[in-house]
């Protein structure tokens, strides 16, 4: 018993040695994986950059578009259109109070919360609650 016991061990301190080795074998790979995109990644990361940028100029300029117009159209061009978007504005004290009172939720689950409010469709919102609609500019995914 006891010699398969110090078998055991002894399989087991080869294991032990086979793992550190390959661990250390991935790492190497995953460094020099890494540097042969970091360039890549680098333009990766400036084009997305830009790509917000570009993004931000165009609901900037198109809400300026928008509001010099008679608002009747919500479609600014094509790809880029108006909505209007509900924002719930409340302090989550206040909010995970009412949930209890109200057997709603025992912790404040805020995405929870803001579909129960939109489900309200205006009516009868708790007093806490200040219901703002903002404008806001979409643009479509496919630009064709």
């Amino acid at each position: 018993m006891e010699f398969h016991l110090n078998s055991l061990i002894n399989r087991l301190r080869v294991l032990r040695q086979d793992e550190e080795y390959y661990k250390s074998v991935l790492k190497s790979k995953e460094e020099a994986f890494l540097e042969t995109v970091k360039e890549d990644k680098y333009f990766l990361t400036r084009t997305m950059e830009d790509r917000k940028g570009v993004e931000a100029n165009i609901r900037n300029l198109a809400l300026e578009l928008y509001e010099k117009s008679d608002k009747a159209n919500k479609d600014i061009n094509q790809y880029v259109k108006e909505r209007d978007v509900l924002e719930f504005i409340y302090e989550d004290e206040e909010a995970l109070k009412w949930s209890i009172d109200h057997k709603l939720f025992l912790m404040l689950n805020k995405t929870a919360f803001t579909s129960y409010l939109r489900s309200l469709k205006g009516k009868g919102y708790p007093s806490f609650v200040t219901a703002v609609s903002r404008e806001t500019i979409t643009i479509a995914s496919d630009l064709g």
